[in-house]
């Protein structure tokens, strides 16, 4: 009413509200006359209600510079894997009235009813988890390009196909030496001095392994191929040796790429073997390749291309038909399993008895199956089991095979017996099950191994060349005809230490939670799939299994592809902190350089190992030993570069492993001429230049002087190194006036011995 009574551009704001606070009342009535554009004595307002401002020098520093807005709302994207949002399909069909099609009976009541909510909506996020967790390998043709042929060193065991391979290299303008192992006798220290003398007389530039072609039992242990424990031997050897020389390992019909089948599989093992060297020693293993079963002149002729190929394909398989390559991909999402086996009936158990055979266990009772463990001795018959079983009115209906856990040893401390010890854990007798399988009518054979077999596992190479073999065994099987599910499993969460579960979420692999991991397995088996069911955050498994080198295996994944190409990026470059630096090491000598950069590079990787005293890492204390890895080792070449300018691979932390090394490093990289390094002691040659100028000294001192500086330039103007000796400055300091005479008359004296 008050309104209606003031002038058109005047504004009536009340100051009082029935109900409301009188500080919020008239603080909202300020607000909304502020609004109109009236200005305001904002002290007048505010100081009864919050008191004086405060001093200026009270009042918090605003920054000098201009704000940069961001965008703080994250941009939403499909969940992994392609599966869609489980409430965007739930509203649709409460919009559409269509519960039905969710799978809930709506004539229920509403208390009934929503336990079937919860149940759908659990049910459609282990849907999108899973999705995300599924891949298998696969194998695509691809045209390599071959540079240039360059010297091979050829260790084989004495066998025909050697023979053809040597001479087709040879044919394709390499320069091969052939160096012949016996695999049933050859020794580590005796591979390592053929090695050297090898590499001396020939210097190759790269090294091929043919050992895996000798699958006959080793002699002292005899569950392992003779040529898998050759490679051990070899690798073992060639990683001690200094300098990247690449080594890969070959085999002939060991993968089921493109039509053949795996006819050798056993050769397997040793893809698993070089794949878990290859993350220990990525500087010395240079790839995997297969050959068909039957090596002709035209297939080795092709390898020369493959060994040599400028894509940095690192697995390969030589084929009549061409080259293929081998990529991790993503799987279809599973299937709803209605054509798949369904636990029932007597199911055998073999293996070892860890937490995935608990929760596989677990799950076959839950499912209706009595799980029977076979614990027969080694050698015993799988048939004579099953007709005891039968016998006794227990028909068996499967068999689920579970590796046994596997110790961490590195590749330098793997014994033979260790091998054999883990490659029999992980692959206990079913290969030779498999054999009476085919007869007995099974209805699913299920096979789980690990990733160690799809790409590696640092300190297992006995597990990683079971699973290879695993892996192929259930493959060929498959074709064959057999019921046959595979899982190559990542790692469970379930049965780990706190150390391991937090190493294992730093590489990116943050272990799997066992209901989802027994629920992939139970999809697995409902539709016979072949798949690898592993929770990676790419983000980080990434940079560490590809710090020192590209990995095409993971090439297909967009989320492995984009860590690629984040990990190899070019980092920012603080010019002016490199520049000072450059300036600062310009007038020093290298001793005094390779101090201020091992002290550069000391707090870099304390700054990064988050250690607040750089001396927890000495000039000669191995980088590995206080916690780097290829992650850590990524980070710490990041902040070199930045702090130096200088370009550094990934793995420079791996090649030169101690600060000190790196700090070296560094100086020939800041100075590649040396120059610098010298303008310290010309600085100093000039002061003695101004000394002597400066001064008039007398004869015999003099003389000393021009015996000195004799004796430097003996030293300094030789290239060759000077005899071993006694000091000059020594024999002058006890010489006789006499003594030094008759020496500056025999050393210096000029024509006739006279000056």
């Amino acid at each position: 009413m008050n309104a209606e009574l003031l002038p058109d551009d005047t504004t009536a704001v009340a100051a009082l509200r029935a109900g409301v606070p009188e500080v919020t009342a008239l603080l909202t009535a300020v607000a909304a006359w502020y609004a109109t554009g009236r200005d305001l004595h904002w002290p007048a307002v505010l100081e009864p209600l919050a008191g004086p401002r405060p001093a200026a020098r009270d009042l918090p520093e605003l920054p000098s510079y201009a704000f940069q807005p961001q965008r703080y709302w994250p941009t939403l994207t499909t969940p992994v894997g392609g599966a869609e949002p489980d409430d965007g399909e739930f509203w649709r069909a409460v919009h559409g009235g269509d519960l039905d099609r969710l799978g809930i009976d709506t004539a229920q009541p509403l208390r009934d009813l929503l336990p079937q909510l919860d149940t759908w909506r659990r049910r459609r996020r282990q849907d999108g988890a899973l999705a995300g967790w599924r891949y298998r390998v696969d194998w695509h043709r691809r045209p390599l390009t071959a540079s240039e042929p360059g010297r091979w060193l050829l260790v084989a065991p004495p066998r025909e196909t050697a023979d053809t391979v040597a001479e087709a290299l040879r044919a394709g303008g390499a320069d091969v030496r052939l160096l012949t192992v016996d695999p049933a006798t050859a020794d580590r220290s005796g591979l390592a001095a053929e090695l050297a003398r090898a590499e001396a007389e020939h210097r190759p530039t790269a090294l091929l392994s043919l050992l895996a072609l000798d699958e006959a039992p080793h002699p002292e242990q005899d569950t392992l191929p003779s040529g898998l424990a050759a490679n051990l031997l070899l690798l073992q050897a060639h990683t001690a040796r200094d300098g990247g020389t690449p080594l890969w390992l070959a085999t002939t019909g060991a993968t089921t790429a493109g039509e053949e089948p795996a006819v050798r599989p056993w050769q397997a093992t040793s893809w698993g073997l070089g794949l878990a060297a290859a993350l220990e020693h990525p500087r010395h293993v240079g790839g995997l390749v297969d050959l068909p079963g039957t090596v002709t002149a035209g297939t080795a002729a092709a390898l020369l291309a493959a060994l040599t190929n400028t894509e940095g394909e690192d697995q390969l398989a030589v084929r009549p038909a061409g080259t293929l390559v081998r990529r991790l991909v993503r799987a279809a999402g599973p299937a709803e399993g209605t054509g798949g086996w369904t636990p029932h009936g007597s199911v055998l158990l073999t293996g070892g008895a860890g937490p995935v055979a608990r929760h596989t266990t677990a799950w076959l009772d839950a499912a209706g199956a009595t799980v029977v463990p076979l614990d027969e001795p080694p050698g015993g018959k799988l048939a004579d089991r099953m007709a005891q079983l039968a016998a006794d009115g227990r028909p068996v209906t499967g068999l689920v095979h579970v590796p046994a856990d596997t110790g961490t040893v590195p590749l330098a401390d793997l014994t033979l017996a260790a091998l054999a010890a883990d490659l029999l854990a992980t692959v206990g007798d079913l290969p030779r099950h498999a054999d009476e399988m085919d007869q007995r009518g099974l209805g699913a054979l299920v096979v789980c191994s690990s990733t160690a077999g799809v790409w590696g596992s640092g300190g297992r190479c006995g597990q990683a060349a079971g699973d290879a073999l695993l892996q192929v065994l259930a493959g060929t099987w498959q074709r064959a005809g057999l019921p046959v599910t595979s899982v190559a499993f990542g790692p469970w969460a379930d049965g780990l230490a706190d150390d391991d579960l937090t190493q294992l979420r730093r590489s990116g692999l943050p272990g799997m939670d066992p209901e989802l991991a027994v629920a992939a397995l139970r999809r697995a088996v409902a539709d016979g799939d072949r798949l690898v069911v592993a929770d990676v955050r790419w983000d980080r498994f990434v940079p560490a299994v590809a710090a020192v080198r590209d990995r095409p295996l993971f090439g297909e994944l967009p989320e492995a592809r984009e860590a690629l190409r984040g990990l190899h990026a070019d980092q920012p470059t603080d010019d002016a902190a490199s520049a000072a630096l450059r300036e600062r090491l310009g007038p020093l000598g290298d001793a005094e350089r390779d101090a201020i950069l091992v002290d550069l590079v000391a707090g870099q990787a304390a700054a990064v190992l988050g250690h607040p005293d750089p001396s927890v890492l000495g000039p000669h204390r191995a980088f590995r030993e206080v916690g780097f890895d290829s992650m850590t080792a990524v980070a710490l070449r990041n902040r070199l570069r930045a702090a130096t300018g200088a370009a550094m691979p990934a793995s420079v932390v791996f090649d030169y492993p101690t600060p000190l090394a790196l700090a070296r490093h560094l100086r020939t990289l800041l100075a590649p001429d040396g120059a610098a390094a010298t303008t310290g002691l010309l600085a100093e040659l000039e002061k003695v230049d101004g000394l002597f100028a400066a001064g008039a000294p007398d004869q015999l001192t003099r003389q000393k002087l021009l015996v000195q500086m004799q004796a430097f330039i003996a030293r300094w103007g030789d290239d060759r190194s000077a005899p071993v000796e006694e000091p000059v400055t020594r024999t002058l300091d006890g010489a006789s006036d006499a003594e030094l005479f008759d020496f500056i008359h025999r050393e210096l004296g000029g024509p006739g011995g006279e000056f």
